[in-house]
Formats: structure tokens, C-alpha cells, sequence
């Protein structure tokens, strides 16, 4: 692996923090790194996520130090009183970049290095929230956690609530949920009612075994996949199965569905619903 012959070469985060690397520092190691502290963790995975356009906005190299200009995506910056929902977390200032779907908080007032949280806020919520020393805050709520943001004006408040809120009614029209050692679906894909393509390929899916005796049945089996009733692409290829997920055949929208590398050998008579 080659390394980095140039110090005119800078790693950004986020569209707004900067590093210089120097002669003995490598970008493809940097990168894998970064990935890593996502939860990436199979290299093929990693080698993929690599190549994403999508990255960029959160990660990328650059030879000579860009102008300090916002990404497309970057749609608020702020520093701003901040609070997790834990009972030992406490108000602290944070700098916080409401960026495509996702907020991302820096530890600190400055937005230096990469941020320490980052947050998915499709299908969360935001609302309006008040205490007596903050007056002007609000309530993020998404799939991995609650935080407050509290601001000094009504301004900045209504301006954040009103982006936020609309950030948080955009859904992907597409989830590549491969590799991801999965044996049921996480309950946050669930609130994408306009999901078109999902791809559960290499994983360990299971399909739940109906128990009288079991009085609460967690939901995210195969059994649950009809509830995407607009998907259009399916991949459950290479999951080990050895029935077929007779729930598919109730998604009428489905025309694409991929069971190759599995061990089924009997199709049922309800595939013909499908397209």
C-alpha cells in the first residue's frame, strides 16, 4: 500500500472540519478507519461503502484546502446547547450540522475532527420543547436516541424546527441491509412506508414459527416483509433458506425478487399473485 507523497493533501469531515496529512499518512487507511468507527466491519463491505458518492458528504480527500464553503447537503450549522435524553447526560456546547437526512454532533463548539454522534432522523420526529432554564429548545427523536438542542432566539429555534421537520418526513427509496449478519428486519425499516428496494442479501433470515404459548411474537421476521407494500426489488439471496417466504407473495408490487444461493426447493402456488 502506497503512502501519501504529497502535504498538500486534506481529509474533510463533514463538509466543514479539516485535517492536513502528512507525508507518512495514508488515505485508503484513513477511510477504512473512518468506516470502521461506523460498525462497518467485513472488508468487502468496507471496499464498497468506499466507493459510494454518498460519502462525501461526511468524508473526503482533497489536494489543496477547499474554500470554506458548505456542502449541497449541509443544510443548517449552529452551536447550540446539547443534551442527550439520558438521565446522566448534561447541557453542553456542541457544534451541530443538520446534513442531508442526518445530524451530525460535534464534541466540542468547533467543529473539529469527525462528530462524536451521528443521528438518522428519517421516520423520527421533532417537536418543540421548553424548560425553565431553556426556553427556546428542540426535541429530536430518532430510531437511535433523544436530544435536545437549545438555542438562544425564538429565531434559530423555529428556523431548526421547521428544516428538521421536514428532514425527518424524507425517506430513502432504497436500504442495502447486505452483509449485516442479520436474522430479522430492525424495527426502524419499518417506518419507511415508501420503500421501493431492499437488499437483505448474505445475511441469516429467519422466518417465525408461529407459538401459541409465546404470548409477545418480536416483529422483523420474513413473515413481516409484506408490510413493505410498495417494495418493487427484493433480495433475500444467499440467507440459507430452506422454505420459501410465502409473505413476498403478498407484496402485489413486487416485480424483481432474488432467492438464488439458498437451499428452497418447492415454490408455492402463491408466487403467481406476484408480476
Amino acid at each position: 500500500m502506497s503512502k501519501c507523497v504529497t502535504s498538500n493533501l486534506y481529509v474533510y469531515y463533514a463538509g466543514h472540519s479539516s485535517e492536513p496529512l502528512g507525508y507518512d499518512d495514508c488515505p485508503l487507511k484513513i477511510q477504512n478507519k473512518f468506516l470502521k468507527s461506523l460498525g462497518y466491519d467485513d472488508p468487502e463491505r468496507i471496499q464498497f461503502e468506499g466507493t459510494r458518492d454518498d460519502l462525501l458528504y461526511m468524508f473526503k480527500f482533497v489536494a489543496g484546502r477547499e474554500e470554506n464553503k458548505a456542502d449541497e447537503r449541509v443544510q443548517l450549522t449552529c452551536t447550540v446547547k446539547f443534551k442527550e435524553s439520558s438521565p446522566f447526560s448534561f447541557w453542553s456546547k456542541r457544534f451541530c450540522v443538520l446534513c442531508g437526512c442526518q445530524l451530525h454532533v460535534f464534541s466540542s463548539s468547533t467543529p473539529k475532527g469527525k462528530p462524536s454522534l451521528t443521528l438518522d432522523l428519517a421516520g423520527g420526529n421533532v417537536i418543540e420543547y421548553e424548560t425553565k432554564k431553556h426556553l427556546y429548545c428542540v426535541q429530536i427523536m430518532s430510531s437511535k436516541k433523544t436530544v435536545f438542542l437549545s438555542f438562544d432566539s425564538r429565531y434559530d429555534q423555529s428556523v431548526w424546527l421547521k428544516r428538521a421537520a421536514k428532514v425527518v418526513t424524507k425517506h430513502p427509496l432504497e436500504a442495502d441491509l447486505s452483509r449485516c449478519s442479520l436474522n430479522r428486519l430492525p424495527k426502524y425499516l419499518f417506518l419507511n412506508k415508501n420503500l421501493a428496494a431492499l437488499n437483505l442479501s448474505h445475511n441469516f433470515m429467519l422466518e417465525l414459527v408461529e407459538d401459541s404459548s409465546v404470548a409477545y411474537q418480536p416483529e422483523g421476521w420474513i413473515n413481516d416483509i409484506y408490510r413493505f407494500s410498495n417494495l418493487k426489488i427484493l433480495s433475500l439471496s444467499d440467507n440459507n433458506l430452506v422454505h420459501f417466504p410465502v409473505s413476498v407473495c403478498n407484496i402485489v408490487t413486487l416485480s424483481e425478487l432474488d432467492l438464488s444461493c439458498n437451499k428452497i426447493r418447492v415454490i408455492p402456488q402463491d408466487i403467481q399473485k406476484l408480476k
